[in-house]
Order: C-alpha cells, then sequence, then structure tokens
C-alpha cells in the first residue's frame, strides 16, 4: 500500500513539475531548464533547515521562499537577453 501511495504522490509531483515547465514555455517559448535544479534542491534545503531545528511550518516558507529567490534570479540574469526577441528560425517570416 506505502508502494502504490509514493507512486500517485511522485508521478503528482512530476505533473506539477510538467506543468511548470509548460506554463514558462508557452508564453517565453525559452525553456526554463533551471526549474529541475530548484526542484532537485528543495529538499536538501528543507532537510538542511530541519537539521537545524527550525519549526517544520517556518522550515516550509523558508524553502518555498528560497525557491521562488532563486527562480527570480535565474530569470533576471539568464532570460534577460532573451526578452523581446524573435525566434532563432522563423519560417513564416523567411523569404526564398
Amino acid at each position: 500500500m506505502q508502494t502504490l501511495v509514493n507512486g500517485i504522490l511522485n508521478g503528482l509531483v512530476l505533473g506539477l513539475l510538467a506543468q511548470a515547465f509548460t506554463l514558462v514555455y508557452l508564453p517565453t517559448r525559452v525553456l526554463f531548464f533551471a526549474a529541475a535544479g530548484i526542484y532537485a534542491l528543495a529538499p536538501y534545503l528543507q532537510m538542511q533547515f530541519t537539521r537545524w531545528e527550525i519549526l517544520t511550518p517556518v522550515s516550509i516558507a523558508l524553502t518555498l521562499s528560497c525557491g521562488v529567490c532563486l527562480s527570480m534570479l535565474f530569470e533576471i540574469f539568464n532570460h534577460r537577453d532573451k526578452r523581446g526577441q524573435t525566434r532563432v528560425l522563423d519560417l513564416q517570416r523567411e523569404e526564398f
């Protein structure tokens, strides 16, 4: 039974990650690969906050705020150059 519950929860979390990729990619047409890194880093942050004996609700809030801050930093420094640019290969405008 525990394996079934773990599988369902892992599938739901991966589905949310896929939705996050879609939510970023569709309007910007830029893949935000850092989302996977932030997704992988968050459990380690939570574990470290727990080792420091911070209360669970506070450590969850800290983990979420660290994830949001990292995401914003990646957005600012990585995608700053790509805003407003056209795609590299735009076949509709290409004249032969």
